[in-house]
């Protein structure tokens, strides 16, 4: 890890860095949220709480590998519930959610773990449930720009929305989309997709 990355580990500066851009994502994963109301809500990589007013009333659990983000999550929302989860061994009750949302975290992770991750998750989403999933786009090899400021994030593993849906592909399926520019420097640094995921078939 980078000195950068050490950085941001922690919480306060991580939510600095993150405020910069949080109100557009989070319009953009409210437009393809479904009715919460009496919903079960797991946030996958949760942070230092960035998505978690997004979910006052429901059955919310926050999950993170980071000690100092839960800690902080903790403090902030002390009526909600956190906890330290590596997303390689998810230690979940199976059929227990409503709704998974993953805002912003597989552009840190590589294939194998990501398909991991989609895997556990078909087993924890009930019928019927979707996952809610927001990441950046890999700009085009031509657009110097906006690789320059991609490479300010963290994430190592930006993709395109093909190589996004080929990891998922074998258990969900896209319900519904959209994108939008997400603007760094008052330049658009790269464009954002959410998708709408429900499990192939049902």
């Amino acid at each position: 890890m980078n000195i950068k990355d050490k950085i941001l580990e922690i919480p306060a500066v991580y939510s600095g860095w993150a405020a910069m851009f949080d109100p557009v994502k989070i319009k953009g994963v409210q437009a393809l949220m479904p009715e919460l109301s009496a919903k079960r809500v797991l946030d996958v990589g949760c942070g230092p709480a960035n998505n978690t007013r997004l979910f006052q009333g429901c059955d919310y659990l926050g999950i993170d590998n980071n000690p100092d983000y839960i800690a902080k999550c903790r403090q902030l929302f002390p009526q909600q519930r956190f906890e330290i989860q590596d997303i390689n061994e998810l230690n979940l009750p199976k059929q227990g959610f409503d709704i998974v949302l993953i805002n912003s975290i597989l552009h840190h992770l590589p294939d194998e773990l990501i398909k991991r991750l989609f895997f556990q998750l078909n087993d924890l989403i009930k019928d019927g449930g979707c996952v809610i999933l927001s990441e950046p786009l890999k700009p085009p090899p031509r657009e110097w720009l906006k690789w320059l400021l991609m490479n300010l994030d963290r994430g190592k593993f930006f993709r395109s929305y093909q190589e996004y849906s080929a990891l998922f592909d074998s258990f969900f399926e896209v319900e519904e989309d959209l994108r939008y520019p997400l603007k760094l420097l008052g330049k658009t640094g790269w464009y954002m997709v959410v998708m709408r995921l429900v499990k192939v078939g049902k």
